[in-house]
């Protein structure tokens, strides 16, 4: 995974863009907004983070694009109550 923040409107996502973007194993694409900054999320069980130089510019060309890569990613669950339920009985 991999975060691109775009302080501007204009995001562009082409389709000579998306086949880029599928060639480096992305295979979701999420565009989020809020005020006056775009977050582009690219993720992809084949896609190294490593490999997004060039394509924050891609998205938006001439704009200041700030990249943000993966520093932990955690799975979390109930299992605590299962676990206490469990001793109780």
């Amino acid at each position: 995974m991999v975060v691109f923040l775009v302080e501007g409107p204009e995001v562009s996502i082409s389709a000579s863009t998306s086949q880029r973007l599928a060639r480096l194993g992305v295979s979701r694409v999420e565009v989020l907004r809020q005020a006056g900054t775009t977050a582009v999320v690219l993720e992809g069980w084949a896609f190294d983070p490593a490999s997004a130089d060039g394509i924050g510019a891609t998205l938006a060309p001439g704009l200041e694009v700030r990249t943000y890569q993966p520093l932990m990613r955690v799975l979390v669950g109930d299992i605590g109550d299962e676990a206490g339920a469990k001793r109780r009985t």
